[in-house]
């Protein structure tokens, strides 16, 4: 068995729609126009736990989240500049500082004076989701923020999550959705995801920011310190305006038979014989039975 480092992660994706494009929740997106406001996305990063959902979770296999590079991409990724950590009484400060009070019964209230529920939507692919799931429901219930779950096939998450950039018929009807992503061995695949151009496509927290466009492409045409460079302030950029939360990074656990198979090799070193890197594991592997030739 082996419990290797995945490139990829478990994130709770809030519903910008409208940022950085000119649109508007009458064209779709939020339930509350909150949720277009960093100062609100950022507070609720301090009301998950992620070391605590790590082991409850994932039973200790992952590690908990920060940035959109993954630490196994060990020459890219960075921790933040501006670490946010679970502090329930800090983020209901800052909720106040931003203009979200609380009315006479206990309930969190948008700057329209209406108080916040947010619709959560989540695959039922991995029960991770959903148990995750009830741990945000709970953290943001003691916040005064209503949560409630939808547990659905991801086909259904999918064309939920849709703007109508995608066609007529999507609304991107959601508030949060809580899924993963796995990435390629260079980081620009999951990068590409938060580009203006992906609303309608692959971006499933509808966020728009022409200054990390710009980054993006910056750093396709970079390499070694100066990529870095470009990257973590990509990260950082991402991090503090908060489209995202990244609750943990999943670990990979395989199995694999020794007695039939040799020549195992995990890749990249801290991650797993079986995972997307390529083939070139496979081509190693030799028959653990046969006997040397004279």
């Amino acid at each position: 068995t082996v419990a290797g480092k995945a490139n990829g992660w478990t994130q709770i994706a809030f519903n910008t729609y409208g940022t950085g494009t000119g649109k508007t929740i009458e064209d779709g997106g939020p339930s509350t126009p909150a949720l277009l406001d960093p100062k609100f996305r950022d507070a609720l990063g301090y009301a998950i736990d992620k070391p605590a959902l790590v082991e409850r979770i994932l039973g200790g296999y992952g590690d908990p989240g920060d940035t959109i590079i993954p630490p196994i991409l060990s020459d890219w990724h960075v921790t933040p500049n501006t670490p946010r950590t679970f502090d329930l009484e800090l983020a209901k400060q800052k909720l106040e500082a931003a203009g979200y009070t609380l009315d006479a019964s206990g309930k969190r209230l948008d700057k329209d004076g209406k108080p916040i529920s947010l619709r959560l939507v989540t695959p039922n692919t991995d029960d991770i989701y959903e148990k995750s799931a009830q741990f945000v429901e709970q953290w943001y219930g003691e916040l005064g923020i209503g949560v409630t779950t939808e547990v659905l096939d991801s086909s259904v998450v999918g064309n939920r999550v849709l703007p109508p950039e995608a066609g007529d018929e999507y609304k991107a009807d959601y508030d949060i959705e809580l899924w993963g992503w796995a990435g390629n061995p260079d980081p620009s695949a999951l990068l590409d995801i938060f580009r203006c151009e992906q609303i309608g496509n692959t971006s499933d927290s509808q966020y728009c920011n022409p200054e990390y466009d710009k980054l993006y492409e910056l750093q396709l045409t970079q390499a070694g310190e100066e990529r870095a460079k470009t990257l973590a302030e990509m990260q950082n950029l991402i991090y503090d305006e908060a489209p995202y939360d990244i609750v943990y990074y999943d670990a990979n656990t395989d199995a694999y038979r020794n007695d039939r198979f040799a020549g195992w090799q995990n890749m990249p070193a801290d991650g797993t014989p079986m995972f997307t890197y390529g083939i070139l594991q496979y081509t190693l592997l030799t028959d653990a039975t046969a006997q040397p030739s004279p």
